[in-house]
């Protein structure tokens, strides 16, 4: 990541219009019901006209512009296709060779102000309150294809050559090791975010979602981890009490009255132990 932290987010929508099997007009109906690119006006909705001239508006820059040869002289163009082009109604464009250049299917209604504004969901944008980029995908679409594992293969930009130039030109061993050594500590891509994150000891990913092993075998069959060694050696030689607490044995087996008709998956998925009580009881 090499810019700002952001999301990048497949949604499948059930009984979604598939473009070449269901009627133009559904699928144009499905995606104005979903996605706009509408400024709407400050006096009636002025959160959301905030929300859309602040973090919707696309500004050209040297990030997007892009050199296009066309014909035998070069054009600049915005590599996001701004500003985009004004229509009084959505259109659908020739999906064949749409999906096969990986251009955009549609277009949405536009007007003249409207021309830079990305498009957006505004239940969406009034919860998220930052910028986003929603778009209707083909089913079968290369861009959507194209997208995806581009992202996943991503890679570094390749400085194989030069390293092997420069290494090349060394006779002794040593050198060699110490050059190959000190260009790839500079030729690998940091961004300021990236860079940042590891110097505070920050995470460069996460997930929301956490996988928790439950041991549900019978009990003469169920693996237990014994306490560490410094604390058995300090036992009661005459104790059994050699194991670990865990889930199945100990604490939900001695969940408080409360939290009997509490399932060891609901226990499990919702709940975690937060302190003794007064009591003595522990606390979920």
């Amino acid at each position: 990541m090499r810019g700002a932290p952001h999301y990048h987010i497949l949604l499948w929508i059930e009984n979604a219009p598939v473009v070449g099997i269901d009627r133009p007009e559904e699928v144009c109906s499905f995606i104005q019901d979903r996605i706009t690119c509408h400024i709407p006006d400050s006096n009636t909705s002025p959160d959301l006209n905030f929300l859309v001239t602040k973090y919707q508006m696309h500004k050209c820059s040297k990030f997007c512009m892009r050199n296009i040869k066309v014909g035998k002289t070069y054009v600049s163009r915005c590599r996001f296709d701004f500003p985009r082009p004004v229509r009084d109604s959505i259109c659908i464009n020739d999906v064949e060779n749409s999906l096969k250049s990986c251009n955009k299917i549609y277009y949405l209604k536009r007007n003249e102000k409207e021309v830079r504004v990305n498009d957006y969901n505004p239940l969406l944008l009034k919860l998220w309150r930052a910028n986003m980029d929603l778009q209707y995908i083909a089913e079968r679409s290369l861009s959507l294809t194209e997208y995806v594992t581009g992202y996943v293969t991503k890679a570094e930009k390749s400085h194989a050559q030069d390293l092997w130039d420069e290494v090349s030109s060394c006779d002794n061993i040593y050198s060699r090791l110490w050059k190959i050594d000190q260009k790839l500590l500079r030729a690998k891509e940091v961004g300021l975010y990236e860079a940042s994150d590891l110097l505070l000891g920050e995470s460069l990913y996460m997930k929301s979602v956490t996988v928790q092993y439950v041991n549900v075998y019978l009990p003469h069959k169920r693996s237990r981890k014994i306490k560490n060694y410094s604390y058995l050696t300090k036992m009661d030689q005459s104790s059994k009490d050699i194991f670990n607490p865990s889930i199945i044995e100990d604490f939900y087996p001695t969940r408080p009255n409360n939290m009997e008709d509490v399932s060891l998956y609901e226990f499990v998925a919702n709940y975690k132990f937060d302190k003794i009580g007064e009591n003595g009881e522990r606390e979920y």
